[in-house]
């Protein structure tokens, strides 16, 4: 996985609101997340056996759960933060979930699982989330 380079916050001031360098790294890991995502659909698609949903469940070693953990403390601490990161995990887990069913053979409950079950409902919500931080904390 690649570790996006972070800028600290020039002021406690600012610590909560998206400096540029800021919005351009969360820019680079949600393409990131997004192409992840789109890899573990074709690995249904594809019934490949070979993913590993115990990696698949470590949010943590993700572009973007390395973009959050390496975002300044305070700005972690916040609500918005905490449900970003629960909803990040929550899908992490999902996905591990998926890559299990496929292991098992049960290729069309892991696509339903994709398209129509707990994933596509955690990633919009994640999504959401994403945004309201933005426009909430971007424009502080």
């Amino acid at each position: 996985m690649t570790v996006i380079p972070m800028t600290p916050a020039k002021s406690p001031q600012q610590s909560i609101g998206m400096t540029a360098n800021l919005q351009v790294s969360l820019a680079a890991a949600l393409k990131a997340h997004g192409a992840w995502k789109q890899q573990l659909i074709e690995a249904v698609a594809n019934k490949n056996t070979a993913m590993a949903a115990a990696e698949l469940r470590m949010s943590e070693i993700s572009a973007f759960g390395q973009f959050l953990m390496a975002l300044p403390k305070d700005v972690r601490s916040t609500e918005r933060m905490a449900e970003v990161s629960r909803l990040h995990a929550d899908l992490h887990a999902m996905a591990g979930d998926v890559a299990l069913l496929v292991k098992q053979g049960k290729h069309e409950e892991a696509r339903a699982a994709l398209s129509t079950g707990a994933f596509p409902q955690i990633s919009a919500a994640l999504n959401q989330a994403l945004v309201r931080w933005q426009v909430r904390d971007m424009a502080a």
